[in-house]
């Protein structure tokens, strides 16, 4: 990933996790990280819903049905819907780790 990209999505989960810092429980990150490790095994999902040509509905579509999936929050349901308008899909895998790795510092957690 370009050095921007990985600046960008510091940005996204430093702002998510300010916002959400005190409902971000030992359950929620566990079910980020299935997230996160779904997203980085199944590739070519990520790289079908940046693709141009597809239509914002069906990106919805996929990214509800991963929210329903993983059991998500409306918070980042929210954030999804928001790097979908951006067009910024792509940095859901590094703004999850990010959010992961924040939450892992506040609670002086080592991976």
């Amino acid at each position: 990933m370009f050095l921007a990209s990985e600046i960008v999505a510091r940005k996204y989960a430093k702002a998510y996790f300010r916002i959400h810092k005190q409902t971000l429980s030992d359950e929620r990150i566990a079910q980020l990280r299935k997230m996160l490790t779904f997203c980085t095994t199944e590739k070519k999902l990520l790289s079908y819903l940046t693709i141009p040509s597809i239509n914002t509905q069906t990106r919805q579509l996929v990214i509800k049905k991963l929210i329903e999936t993983f059991e998500l929050d409306d918070s980042l349901n929210n954030l999804l819907h928001l790097l979908i308008a951006h067009r910024r899909l792509e940095l859901i895998v590094p703004i999850i780790a990010n959010i992961v790795r924040l939450h892992n510092e506040q609670r002086n957690i080592i991976e």
